[in-house]
């Protein structure tokens, strides 16, 4: 990678004056972290047949329970929008992680349910996830995994 130290980004500040070296090279480091750990997290996701996604929206039906959740729910849950979310449980139907369920209230409308063979796979992945960010997080102290927690919230605001 061709990372600019301070000195070549003080270079810049001639053309750019609110160049700051500090938000730079400290918006470097964050991506540069951010893409390791997220091409990391993918590929074992993937081993388990899963996307981010299709593992949070085994999480969010495990934990709706026997009622399931409509596509709409699921479609806020995610932050994404109807569509993505619609076609994202139409191919986990398919995979027979999900099902459908027509809602006792509304028997136009209908809920998703995670299905035995969704809740087998997610019990097989978690202890994985947890050992992948058991591993991550190692290195850090409780103090400093706080201390991390509550900068990057900062950036959010």
């Amino acid at each position: 990678m061709d990372i600019p130290d301070a000195e070549r980004i003080q270079a810049m500040n001639a053309a750019f004056p609110s160049a700051n070296s500090d938000n730079i090279l400290a918006f470097i480091a964050f991506q540069h972290v951010y893409q390791q750990v997220d091409t990391e997290y993918a590929t074992l996701l993937q081993d388990y047949g899963l996307s981010e996604s299709r593992f949070l929206i085994l999480m969010f039906l495990r934990r709706s329970g026997a009622a399931g959740l409509s596509p709409s729910d699921i479609a806020v849950k995610l932050n994404s929008a109807k569509p993505m979310g619609s076609k994202l449980i139409h191919g986990m139907i398919q995979t027979g992680l999900v099902a459908k369920k027509t809602d006792a209230k509304d028997l136009r409308r209908f809920n998703v349910q995670i299905t035995s063979k969704g809740s087998q796979q997610l019990d097989r992945f978690l202890p994985v996830n947890f050992d992948y960010l058991n591993h991550l997080f190692h290195g850090l102290t409780t103090e400093e995994k706080f201390q991390l927690n509550r900068l990057l919230a900062k950036l959010l605001r």
